[in-house]
């Protein structure tokens, strides 16, 4: 039960941080940023999770696909 408890604190307190720190933020910051998250995820799928950003079938649209999105 306290790692229930604990793991709803700290998750509360990510989200708060993170809104603050949106809020902190100039708007261009912001939307640069936005506008990079499809490079991070395809970026971090291999090392992460183990993902093949250049196999074969979907997988090796990950990189072309971020870059339209």
């Amino acid at each position: 039960m306290l790692g229930g408890v604990l793991g709803g604190v700290l998750g509360a307190g990510a989200i708060v941080t993170s809104f603050y720190a949106i809020a902190m933020l100039p708007i261009a910051d912001w939307v640069a940023i936005s506008f990079l998250v499809p490079l991070f995820v395809a970026g971090l799928s291999g090392p992460m999770l183990g993902e093949r950003v250049w196999g074969g079938g979907a997988g090796s649209r990950s990189w072309p696909g971020s870059r339209a999105s």
